[in-house]
């Protein structure tokens, strides 16, 4: 998602990190530790191989093995592997919840790359995108983020920055908080 958005759920706790209430819904998951997790990483935007290194290191704290498959920045999204795997690296820049929620969330988008679906939060979505009133559309899009929160399949790391610079001889440039340039526009 992106945190500069207007509708962005910034009301909703972040998790901290609890490497115990980790293990104990693990355990009452029933996952077996014994099995090494593969997580598919590249080095395709600044900072997926190092948060896959970062996520690996802190599974190990709590007995999951987590071994990393290093791919090439210019296969990763097209190769064999890509939405194949038990865990992945993904980079979405600043994209709006529209973009977001529907080249990644939606049911069926291509994006979707855990194929995670959600009743409840299609609904959410779909009142959102028919609500002209703005106060009322991001109700409905915290409503969706709050399913995410609690259900997703998303691991969100962070939020990286953005910085556009242009020369002064470059005219009409609008500062943009969501991607490079202003690309949104």
């Amino acid at each position: 998602h992106c945190i500069t958005d207007p509708d962005y759920a910034s009301e909703l706790p972040q998790r901290a990190y609890d490497p115990d209430q980790a293990k104990s819904l693990l355990k009452q998951a029933g996952f077996d530790n014994s099995q090494a997790i593969t997580l598919y990483t590249s080095d395709a935007a600044p900072g997926m191989q190092a948060s896959a290194t970062l996520i690996a290191n802190q599974a190990k704290k709590i007995g999951v093995n987590i071994e990393l498959l290093v791919v090439p920045p210019d296969s990763y999204y097209s190769g064999p592997n890509f939405k194949k795997t038990q865990m992945g690296s993904s980079d979405w820049g600043q994209h709006t919840l529209e973009s977001q929620f529907g080249q990644g969330y939606a049911r069926g988008a291509y994006w979707n790359e855990p194929d995670w679906t959600s009743d409840e939060f299609d609904k959410w979505v779909s009142k959102a995108r028919t609500t002209f009133d703005g106060p009322k559309r991001r109700e409905y899009y915290v409503e969706a983020q709050k399913v995410l929160w609690n259900e997703g399949a998303y691991i969100i790391w962070g939020f990286r920055d953005l910085l556009d610079a242009a020369s002064a001889k470059v005219k009409n440039i609008v500062p943009s908080t969501q991607r490079n340039l202003g690309y949104y526009r």
